[in-house]
C-alpha cells in the first residue's frame, strides 16, 4: 500500500472478496482511486506493520487466523496509528494464504463472505491513537 503495488494486494485478497468487487482489475482500480482520494485529502501512509499470527482455527476445510496490523498515517491533523487485524485464510493446510482486512468488520459481515467462518475466532474492534 505504501509503495502503490495494488495488484499484489488484490492477488493476496480473499478470492470471494475480489469477485464481489467485480474482479481483479476493478478491485485494483478501486484501491487506486481510494488512495488518490486520500492523497488529495492530505493523508499518507507512513508504514504498515503486520505482527505474529494468532491462534489457528479450523473452519470447514479452511484454516483461519488473525494477523495484527498497525498502520501509521499522516494527515493535516497529525500522525495516528490504526490497529486492526487481517483475517488469514488457507484452504490447503497452510501452503498458501489469502487475506481480508478486518478494520470495522464483525463476525456477521465475515460470515457473508466466508459461510463456514468459525465463530470461536473473535475479531477485536479496530482502534486508533494519535501519535506525536
Amino acid at each position: 500500500m505504501t509503495k502503490g503495488d495494488y495488484k499484489s494486494i488484490v492477488n493476496y485478497t480473499y478470492p470471494k472478496a475480489v469477485q464481489m468487487a467485480g474482479g481483479k482489475e476493478k478491485m485494483t482500480a478501486m484501491i487506486s482511486a481510494a488512495m488518490q482520494q486520500m492523497k488529495a485529502a492530505g493523508i499518507s501512509f507512513e508504514s504498515i506493520t503486520v505482527g505474529t499470527p494468532g491462534k489457528f482455527y479450523k473452519a470447514g476445510k479452511e484454516t483461519h487466523c488473525l494477523l495484527p496490523e498497525t498502520i501509521i498515517m499522516t494527515s493535516t491533523k497529525g500522525r495516528m496509528a490504526m490497529h486492526s487485524n487481517l483475517l488469514a485464510v488457507s484452504g490447503d493446510g497452510g501452503k498458501s494464504w489469502s487475506f481480508l482486512d478486518m478494520n470495522n468488520s464483525t463476525a456477521d459481515k465475515v460470515q457473508q463472505l466466508i459461510p463456514n467462518f468459525n465463530p470461536a475466532l473473535k475479531i477485536p474492534p479496530a482502534t486508533t491513537e494519535p501519535l506525536q
